[in-house]
């Protein structure tokens, strides 16, 4: 009997050991297949992530080449509305012309009407133009001087700066040659314009001053010196016209003032300039010209005044191009 418990209990033993080997190698199986789950799950994860990083970067990459072309194309398109607002505004510079100006040219034609009239001279000895640009370079970079009127007479060019100013006009005041405007003059001229001219304009100011009834304000402005920019229009124009021929030299300047005189408007002339000539109204600027047609040499044939207009207006091309 002892002998069948012995049995049993040896196979019981040798039952569990069996189980304890098998469950060993099962656990091994399992860790081992879980470690190779992991490691493939880790390279899955991997290989993932590197294709993320592989879509991103070539998303982003198109995105900066995208947004790089529309740049390129909007600067494109923003270069060219500037270029066509440079010529647009070009073409207004050519082509506007101010009340003051309108006003001139349509006195100078009732001038040169008169001056057939007259017999002093006949319809191809007297030509206008207006609102030209003169060329002339600086430093190699090509510059332009505009030019209100220019009137070609027999008797030589004439260029005209209008100024259609309203108020008192103080025309080629300095502060060295007006002691009575000193204290104003102090305010208007730095101390490198001392010895320079200048146009000074007063108009009155209204007075909005309810409660002071005498109150009275006077706006003072300067605009510069329109005799020392009409010289240098002209000597601009002399030089482009001596250098087409060498008989083109007699270049005048005028300055113009063609606001109609009233009680508050009026021009007073302080400039010692001589080499400008002022006119300060209608009756000026024809009597100037009909005296220098009367009493100057005749210099230029009808022929010559054709060539000068022809050569001023094919500059005007070539500045305007």
């Amino acid at each position: 009997m002892e002998v069948i418990y012995i049995t049993l209990i040896v196979l019981l033993l040798a039952l569990c050991i069996y189980m304890i080997v098998k469950q060993k190698k099962q656990n091994k199986r399992y860790f081992e297949e879980l470690a190779e789950s992991q490691s493939q799950a880790a390279a899955t994860m991997e290989r993932t992530a590197q294709m993320h990083q592989m879509e991103f970067e070539t998303m982003q990459q198109q995105l900066i080449d995208k947004h790089e072309s529309e740049m390129d194309r909007k600067n494109e398109i923003f270069a060219e509305e500037i270029y066509k607002k440079d010529r647009y505004i070009h073409m207004l510079e050519n082509f506007s012309i101010n009340r003051g100006e309108v006003q001139t040219h349509k006195l100078l034609v009732k001038i040169k009407k008169d001056l057939i009239q007259q017999g002093l001279i006949n319809q191809e000895e007297m030509i206008l133009l207006g609102n030209l640009f003169v060329p002339f370079w600086v430093n190699g970079n090509i510059r332009t001087r505009q030019m209100d009127h220019v009137v070609l007479l027999p008797t030589g060019v004439y260029i005209i700066e209008t100024k259609y100013w309203s108020g008192t006009i103080l025309h080629g005041v300095s502060y060295q040659g007006e002691d009575r405007l000193s204290p104003v003059l102090e305010a208007m001229f730095t101390a490198k314009e001392l010895i320079k001219e200048k146009t000074l304009v007063l108009k009155r100011i209204d007075n909005r001053d309810k409660e002071i009834d005498d109150k009275t304000e006077v706006k003072v402005v300067s605009y510069g010196d329109p005799a020392s920019q009409v010289m240098k229009s002209a000597l601009q124009l002399k030089e482009l016209l001596h250098k087409k021929n060498e008989k083109y030299i007699f270049v005048t300047p005028i300055v113009y003032y063609g606001y109609p005189a009233g009680k508050e408007n009026r021009v007073i002339n302080y400039s010692s300039d001589e080499n400008v000539n002022v006119c300060t109204d209608e009756n000026q600027l024809y009597h100037f010209f009909e005296r220098v047609i009367d009493q100057d040499q005749h210099r230029y044939t009808s022929w010559e005044l054709s060539d000068i207009e022809q050569i001023i207006k094919n500059e005007n091309a070539i500045a305007d191009s």
